[in-house]
């Protein structure tokens, strides 16, 4: 179990390396980049709110 929780992490941090490299080539082209969170309700439960929320908080609107 212990090898399989490694080879998760291991392919998290690829994947976090591989966003990071990403959002860095965006924003090197003078692009905004915005994170939204994962929204377990869905948008029935005043998720679109919540997106909205954080799309002011990080300055898009």
């Amino acid at each position: 179990m212990t090898d399989v929780l490694l080879d998760e992490a291991a392919a998290h941090l690829e994947r976090l390396d591989l966003q990071g490299e990403q959002d860095q080539r965006i924003q090197e082209q003078g692009r905004a980049v915005f994170y939204l969170p994962a929204l377990a309700d869905g948008l029935e439960a005043g998720g679109i709110r919540v997106l909205a929320d954080e799309l002011h908080v990080q300055g898009m609107v």
